[in-house]
């Protein structure tokens, strides 16, 4: 898989003035920090045969994110991933992400097979300190989320030891960026632990299903469709982690 980026890396946030009212009344002028959006639009096709070799699905496809712009290229594949468009690193040749124009290109393996269905997930045998180690991450300040407030993290966790964190204003997002993190570098999804910030609803579950990983933990709890689906597909649920403490779904 071959990987290219041109153009500047944009901040994922920037100063604006604001007021602020406390329960008092009193009034103050400052500056804060708030989020940047970040638009990427990206085709996705076969590298041979364009007009022969269907994508999957049938036809070529145009994703559209709204996003953080960091870790541009690992929430491409990511997503790819866990939108089920491919099965893993090897089924995409060429990714090229042109930063000053918010586009983006991925060539895929042509004769993609049409996923018939998703697989049963392997199993994991959590130890509580993996569990400990993600509640004690997210304690952590980062540069974007001290200065904003409003974003969403994801972490992947591979056998207790903590490998990616991405943040991003899109729950989803996040968890693409934390998928593909690991096709880039070949971080067995099997093996690892998903954390989010974000609820564990159905389409967040399909995510970790599509994507491998056996395990998803999270400071909230899942849907009862999110949990329907995590039985289904022998996805752990780990949810409402927070002061030591955890409900095991």
């Amino acid at each position: 898989m071959e990987i290219r980026e041109t153009g500047i890396l944009r901040p994922g946030y920037r100063k604006v003035p604001v007021r602020t009212e406390d329960l008092s009344g009193g009034q103050k002028d400052e500056l804060r920090y708030v989020p940047e959006e970040y638009r990427l639009s990206v085709r996705a096709l076969p590298d041979e045969g364009r007009e022969n070799i269907p994508a999957p699905g049938g036809q070529e496809q145009l994703l559209e994110f709204c996003c953080t712009p960091s870790f541009l290229p690992e929430m491409v594949l990511g997503h790819l991933l866990t939108e089920g468009l491919i099965s893993g690193a090897e089924d995409v040749v060429r990714l090229e992400i042109f930063r000053d124009r918010g586009e983006a290109s991925v060539l895929l393996r042509p004769g993609l097979p049409q996923r018939s269905g998703e697989m049963p997930l392997p199993a994991l045998q959590v130890r509580p300190e993996w569990i400990s180690a993600l509640e004690e991450k997210t304690r952590e300040e980062t540069e974007l989320r001290a200065a904003t407030r409003a974003v969403h993290s994801a972490i992947l966790s591979h056998l207790g030891n903590i490998v990616f964190t991405a943040e991003d204003i899109g729950r989803h997002n996040a968890i693409d960026k934390a998928a593909g993190f690991a096709l880039r570098n070949a971080v067995p999804l099997g093996e690892c632990l998903l954390y989010t910030t974000g609820r564990m609803p159905s389409d967040m579950v399909m995510k970790a299903v599509r994507a491998g990983i056996p395990v998803m933990v999270s400071g909230k709890g899942p849907t009862s469709e999110g949990l329907l689906l995590a039985k289904q597909y022998g996805l752990t649920l780990i949810g409402n982690v927070r002061n030591g403490r955890r409900t095991l779904y």
